[in-house]
């Protein structure tokens, strides 16, 4: 069984359920088997449903800021905008530069933990089957951002994956549910077609 947290409709579930079973009933594969493989497909499906920030924040100008003026070491003012990744309220920092275009490259705009979200989920699936890779090329995160559980045996056996960013609702697209419903629903579709390409012997 995978277990699912997120508010998703019954018949969604039921159906991504569903074809688990026919995995087992169909294909032979063991519950256990059967299940890894509904969980791949799932986090794969969520990977594509997470989206990537850009490489740097954006930057603009500060209207309530003189244009002429600048600090007594010639920078303007100009404006960040920057997500708080808790309540997903957009807020404004200050960057002083001499310009608008230095500004944009000024450190601060770095994002640099950018695609660590869709890596998360890419990283669960590994924990599953270690032949998966992963692309990531932002800072290596300091905590871990999942946990992959397994327990149980046979039609007992289940998967709990718990994604720990803090943000990973902001950044599914649509918002968590709609994100989910649409990822397993997607997942439903490629362990359908799968199963039926097995079936009719055109892959092994």
């Amino acid at each position: 069984m995978v277990e699912v947290r997120i508010q998703v409709d019954r018949d969604t579930l039921n159906n991504f359920r569903a074809q688990m079973d026919r995995l087992v009933k169909e294909l032979g594969k063991t519950p256990e088997d059967a299940t890894r493989m509904g969980a791949l497909a799932l986090l794969k499906s969520l990977k594509t449903m997470t989206k990537t920030a850009p490489e740097r924040r954006r930057v603009r100008v500060d209207k309530t800021w003189r244009k002429k003026s600048r600090d007594a070491s010639g920078n303007q003012r100009f404006l960040m905008r920057k997500l708080n990744r808790m309540t997903g309220a957009k807020y404004n920092v200050q960057i002083w530069a001499p310009s608008l275009a230095e500004a944009k490259q000024s450190k601060q705009t770095v994002i640099h933990y950018r695609g660590l979200a869709k890596a998360s989920w890419g990283w669960a699936a590994q924990r599953l089957f270690p032949s998966q890779k992963v692309g990531y090329g932002g800072r290596k995160p300091q905590r871990e951002v999942f946990a992959v559980t397994q327990r149980g045996k046979g039609n007992g056996y289940e998967i709990v994956v718990m994604n720990k960013l803090d943000y990973i609702g902001l950044a599914l697209k649509g918002g968590e549910s709609a994100a989910m419903s649409t990822a397993m629903r997607n997942a439903t579709n490629t362990m359908f077609g799968r199963i039926e390409q097995r079936l009719k012997g055109k892959i092994k």
